[in-house]
């Protein structure tokens, strides 16, 4: 009778397993694998180990137990700091804890987006330099600096300054917003979404100091920007309707005059 277990040996099935079972690991944001292998006597077992990855750290009752680090973190990656030493004592071993990293402070995050958020500083402190949403805040900034540069070198009638000015105060006014809601958020839901499992911190008044100074800088920034939007909007109309009543008043030049012979 067939043993289809007898008949698959030494083909590679069980190498393909363990790798795949080692990148769902991965995906799953595992640290480590630990594998234990029956006896001495699984030879294909100690043979596929060290070609998926792990090496050996000691014998336990005749086991050999195994570990590999998963997506570069673990053993290999303890000189960067970010993770603890691995420690193997004689009866028990401890696993891989990731250094906490520093709270997310309210406070600060508001005071930050009030100073920088037009250049999206405040996105950068919360969720890192990879944030997509933090790096489109400089652009409108840096056009809305342009148009201020063409309208102090071309004057105030370059209508083009007159459309990129805008950019930097909606950039500001929207960094008061955000400052605002950070200042204003409670505690409780400040410390859910970015100090999740770490002990509770308590803002003060510097962020509801903060709040207010962004609704003060927020508002003052927002009416300016629509002033002078309406402003210059007006003054267009002004300058088209006085064109086309200077065209349709000019006088109609006089027939040229013929001689009689």
């Amino acid at each position: 009778m067939c043993n289809p277990a007898l008949d698959c040996r030494r083909l590679g099935i069980g190498s393909l397993l363990l790798a795949e079972l080692i990148a769902q690991c991965e995906a799953r944001g595992a640290t480590q694998m630990i594998a234990v292998i029956g006896d001495t006597a699984n030879a294909a077992s100690i043979r596929a180990a060290p070609r998926a990855g792990f090496r050996a750290c000691r014998a336990v009752d005749r086991r050999r137990l195994e570990i590999r680090a998963l997506a570069g973190r673990g053993v290999d990656a303890t000189a960067t700091g970010l993770w603890r030493r691995i420690v193997f004592p004689y009866k028990r071993m401890t696993t891989i804890e990731p250094t906490p990293s520093a709270d997310k402070s309210k406070a600060l995050a508001t005071w930050i987006a009030i100073v920088g958020g037009s250049l999206g500083l405040h996105r950068f402190y919360l969720h890192g330099f990879r944030d997509l949403p933090g790096w489109l805040h400089p652009l409108p900034t840096l056009i809305g600096v342009y148009g201020v540069q063409r309208a102090r070198s071309l004057g105030q009638d370059d209508h083009l300054a007159w459309v990129l000015i805008p950019f930097v105060g909606i950039t500001i006014a929207a960094s008061m917003l955000c400052a605002i809601v950070y200042g204003l958020a409670s505690d409780d839901k400040w410390n859910a979404r970015f100090n999740a499992g770490r002990p509770a911190s308590r803002s003060g008044w510097a962020a509801v100091l903060g709040a207010m100074t962004a609704l003060m800088v927020g508002a003052g920034v927002l009416m300016a920007t629509i002033a002078f939007v309406a402003q210059r909007y007006f003054e267009y109309q002004v300058e088209t309707e006085a064109a086309a009543v200077s065209q349709s008043a000019a006088p109609l030049a006089p027939p040229p005059k013929t001689s009689a012979y």
